[in-house]
């Protein structure tokens, strides 16, 4: 029984210890703070979270005799009390404003002015007071603004001004506060906004939709977590120079906000800092000072139309600029080595990417759902295509990929366009539902001796046409037949695998007929440019070397060939009127007769392999040929218009 009466002794102290107050006056309960200065403390209402009317606190109090001056308002002091209603009347006498002393006081009206001794107001003292009708008058001795000060107090209207004295804004300092309006200066004192934030705290400034401009100073050097999320923010924010991060969710749902310049000397940008501000519109620059761009950071962008990286990252993370559906263009940057999972996921404007040639992998669903990408310039160092990579992308026509390409995963070109695929001998694997779902495939190309290792697809949806010509080289048949895997594949054949095109350089100077194909047997290929009326074929380009003036003209295919001819301005009948050659075929001199209104400007020769052998700077009359060797030449006469004029020449 004694223990008993003992527990209820200590646990009614510490009942009186937690409504602890030193004495009463008038129907406010005060503790002492201090007795020299006399300070008091007002720790609470007698009625508690039931006392009604208009709050004034005064500035000074007798007790015992001794007048004391209310210096500080306690944790807690009211909160909950939401029959308080009118004016909330706080003396010029208080310094410190304590935790949640007026939360959710719902009743308060007017303007809620904080004086301007009041240096220190901490967490939640004034959060969801919804009743403040009026203006904020913050007090300019304040140098902290801590979190969840003002947050939910949606109904304080007109300008919100900052004072000079705030060095710090918290996350969810003024959260929710809807009757803001117009520009939310951010005064040059302070460096950092929305810090400090807790497991489920808002953005500084979140929410507040009345906000409809933003100004920053240089001295910010951190914007926080969700600190201007969801705010009203119309127009365009030019960052300051200050700035080196935004945090995630910074800037996500600003609806209204149509432009961003980004400052050199930022290094982070957050994840979804800018997600689904869908009124951004224009080019996107990403400065060459950002390292860190995180997952989804512009997700959802729809009006940019280009983005441009300066430099490329450290940290480029998945989705970053997914679902921009207006982006036409986008340009990476030398030194970049994977173009991030999911980067351009869902752009569906996207027709233009430029990769550099650093670019070894491309990664999971970087471009899936890209309709409008229908050719990409693969770099010449890519290894890997990674899984998804161009699912649903608009790719068509013949795949040529890299002979640097060693994978390429599952799904990665399911559901293109694509009506031929060609590997070079590089690639190790190879998954079959890669191209899963391509209807207009006809054709695989590989150009590897050894086969590759080749993952074939069990579910039937996925798989590719089994009677689909697979095309090896010359010789190597057999072993991909013995393969498993390639084995499930009843049309292999082997064949030329070498890539070869012969085309005009200009389509209406004239055309290119290939007269002889290569083949397993016979390597040889014979091409003949055809000039139209006016033209005159020039010579030969071979992966854009120059190699042979003959026409037609044959050669023996061993590596991927591009053949192009070129013609001259006019044609051999022109040629004639202008100036004559001879005699031809000649043993050690030609000769040239020239009309009289005729200025060449330089005359040059060169053999059948496309080479240069002698160059005249004048319009000399005699052109030595004694040290060359018999054969068939290419003489050219440029003009000092321009106009080029070719004729064949043999040496006897």
């Amino acid at each position: 029984m004694r223990k008993l009466i003992l527990s209820l002794v200590i646990l009614a102290g510490f009942a009186m210890q937690a409504l602890a107050y030193d004495f009463q006056s008038g129907n406010l309960l005060y503790t002492i703070v201090s007795s020299d200065p006399a300070r008091v403390r007002v720790v609470g209402h007698i009625n508690g979270a039931e006392a009604e009317g208009e709050l004034i606190i005064p500035e000074t109090v007798e007790y015992e005799g001794i007048q004391y001056s209310v210096a500080e308002i306690g944790k807690n002091a009211f909160r909950g009390c939401s029959h308080l209603h009118g004016r909330l009347v706080i003396p010029p006498t208080v310094t410190k404003i304590g935790i949640a002393a007026f939360m959710e006081c719902s009743g308060f009206s007017g303007d809620l002015v904080i004086p301007n001794n009041v240096d220190t107001i901490l967490t939640g003292a004034f959060s969801n007071c919804s009743g403040f009708d009026g203006h904020l008058y913050i007090s300019e001795s304040m140098k902290r603004i801590y979190l969840e000060t003002f947050s939910g107090c949606s109904g304080l209207t007109g300008t919100l001004n900052i004072p000079e004295s705030v060095t710090e804004i918290d996350a969810d300092a003024f959260s929710a506060c809807r009757g803001f309006t117009g520009t939310l200066v951010i005064p040059s004192s302070v460096k950092e906004i929305g810090m400090n934030a807790s497991q489920n705290s808002y953005g500084a400034f979140q929410g507040c939709t009345g906000i409809t401009g933003l100004m920053l100073h240089d001295s910010v050097r951190i914007i926080g977590y969700c600190c201007f999320a969801q705010t009203g923010i119309t127009g365009e924010i030019v960052f300051p120079s200050g700035i080196t991060e935004i945090w995630s969710y910074a800037f996500s749902e600003c609806h209204g906000l149509n432009g961003i310049v980004l400052n050199e000397g930022l290094e982070y940008i957050g994840s979804r800092a800018f997600k689904d501000c869908g009124g951004l519109t224009g080019e996107l620059v990403i400065p060459s000072s950002v390292k860190e761009i995180k997952s989804y950071a512009f997700q959802g962008c729809s009006g940019i139309n280009s983005v441009v990286l300066r430099e490329p990252p450290d940290s480029f993370e998945v989705g970053v600029f997914s679902f921009c559906s207006s982006v036409t263009s986008v340009i990476l940057p030398d030194g970049m080595v994977k173009t991030g999972g999911h980067a351009f996921d869902g752009c569906t404007n996207l027709s233009s990417v430029s990769l550099p040639q650093s670019i070894t992998v491309i990664s999971a669903a970087s471009f899936t759902g890209c309709t409008a990408l229908t050719h990409i310039d693969f770099p010449e160092n890519l290894k890997v295509i990674d899984n998804s990579a161009f699912w649903r992308s608009g790719l068509s026509d013949t795949l040529v990929l890299p002979k640097s390409i060693e994978r390429i995963d599952v799904l990665a070109f399911c559901e293109t366009n694509i009506t031929e695929a060609v590997f070079g001998e590089s690639l190790k694997e190879l998954w079959e539902n890669a191209f899963s779902m391509t209807p207009y495939l006809n054709k695989i190309v590989l150009q590897g001796s050894v086969p590759p290792s080749f993952h074939p697809e069990d579910q039937v949806s996925l798989q590719m046409q089994r009677d689909i010509p697979i095309i090896v080289p010359c010789g190597t048949r057999e072993t991909y037949q013995n393969t498993p895997g390639w084995n499930v594949f009843s049309n292999i054949q082997d064949d030329m695998t070498v890539l070869f095109s012969a085309v005009s350089s200009d389509e209406t100077a004239g055309t290119v007929h290939i007269l002889k194909e290569a083949s397993c047997e016979d390597r040889t290929v014979e091409v003949e440019a055809e000039p139209y009326e006016g033209w005159a074929f020039a010579y030969w380009k071979a992966n854009g070397e120059r190699i042979s003036g003959d026409n037609p003209y044959s050669f023996e295919l061993v590596e991927d060939t591009e053949l192009v001819a070129y013609f001259s301005e006019t044609g051999l009948n022109e040629m004639e009127q202008l100036f004559k050659v001879f005699p031809n075929p000649a043993q050690d001199q030609l000769r040239l007769q020239y009309s009289p209104d005729v200025q060449p400007k330089q005359i040059e020769l060169y053999d059948q392999q496309g080479r240069l052998v002698r160059l005249q700077g004048n319009a000399f009359e005699t052109f030595d040929l004694g040290s060359l060797p018999i054969g068939t030449y290419t003489l050219r006469v440029i003009m000092d218009d321009g106009q080029v004029f070719t004729d064949k020449v043999v040496k006897e």
